[in-house]
């Protein structure tokens, strides 16, 4: 049984998937008559005839279509009560301080100043993201309380035990170095300060090349841990695990039900050349990943982590 809706799920204005109604809107082709070639339909997987897509990954006509998907400020799956779901445990309130790590167009960052009067800065590894999304912070008049900087995920250091909590949202499974950087959070984190990840991680008893139809379309190289790995990593930096929780249904539902929700209402209208050739390019990587996590092979978790008093690690000595 498949976990939650994959984005071949049927949208309420037809039957049709939603791959073949973009490439049939691509094509200027009514739904019916594209689908009729077998041919066209097989072919919806690797479209043709588009221009060529800059190798820049967050060129202005991605970030437009993100936004066109999730939601302003967002580049993946985020609304508010899914955010609030996430963050919920943290109990955050204007006294402390939050650090997010890949913040991407920070719309995260700005939901937590808006809802908690928290002050957040923002750690992005893009330097197209980092000006989007400081643009976006200073017209909603949050530059000082959402601002984001550029960082290197596999260099950075943080002062030690300077933050209340760091948030870390679907993005460490790109990162090579992922043992140094949580030993960097675990630095970072006052005495009883937080740590809040999601990431996807591999199944038990699989292995990356069981993902390579989903990977080689995957925005970042995987860099992929299991469970348990995650779990050890915990223990060992004396992070005491509250939540460990399974989310990949919901994430699941949400990427099937933003892209229903958006393929009607570019089915209206034909942007830039450009913009449609990376419209139809983040359907395919958002394709591959919901089939990657309906496999079973592939899973999203929360973790909730906090530090306990007795953090001192070898090479604070």
């Amino acid at each position: 049984m498949p976990v939650g809706g994959t984005i071949e799920s049927k949208t309420s204005e037809a039957t049709t998937p939603i791959r073949l109604r973009l490439k049939a809107w691509w094509h200027g082709m009514p739904v019916e008559a594209f689908c009729a070639n077998e041919a066209s339909a097989a072919a919806a997987r690797e479209p043709e005839g588009l221009p060529e897509i800059p190798k820049q990954r967050w060129v202005r006509e991605r970030i437009e279509v993100a936004q066109q998907v999730w939601g302003e400020g967002m580049c993946g799956p985020g609304d508010e009560d899914f955010l609030h779901h996430l963050i919920s445990p943290l109990g955050l309130d204007p006294a402390m301080n939050v650090v997010n790590l890949g913040a991407g167009l920070g719309g995260a960052d700005r939901y937590m100043v808006e809802k908690f009067g928290v002050w957040v800065t923002g750690l992005e590894a893009d330097t197209d993201l980092v000006t989007e999304s400081n643009d976006l912070s200073s017209r909603a008049g949050m530059n000082k309380k959402a601002p984001v900087e550029l960082y290197n995920p596999d260099e950075h250091i943080f002062k030690p035990k300077s933050i209340d909590c760091i948030l870390s949202m679907n993005n460490l499974y790109g990162v090579k170095e992922k043992t140094r950087l949580l030993e960097e959070v675990s630095r970072g984190l006052k005495a009883g300060g937080q740590f809040l990840l999601t990431d996807f991680l591999l199944a038990d008893g699989v292995k990356t090349d069981d993902l390579s139809d989903w990977a080689r379309r995957a925005p970042v190289k995987p860099h992929l841990w299991q469970l348990a790995d995650f779990e050890q990593k915990f223990a060992d930096l004396r992070l005491d695990l509250r939540v460990k929780e399974d989310i990949t249904s919901t994430f699941c539902s949400i990427i099937a039900k933003s892209w229903a929700d958006v393929v009607p209402t570019v089915e209206k209208e034909r942007g830039s050349r450009l913009y449609s050739a990376i419209l139809v390019d983040e359907l395919e990587i958002w394709s591959r990943l919901s089939e990657a996590l309906e496999s079973g092979k592939l899973r999203i978790y929360r973790f909730h982590a906090i530090k306990g008093k007795a953090d001192k690690m070898l090479s604070d000595w």
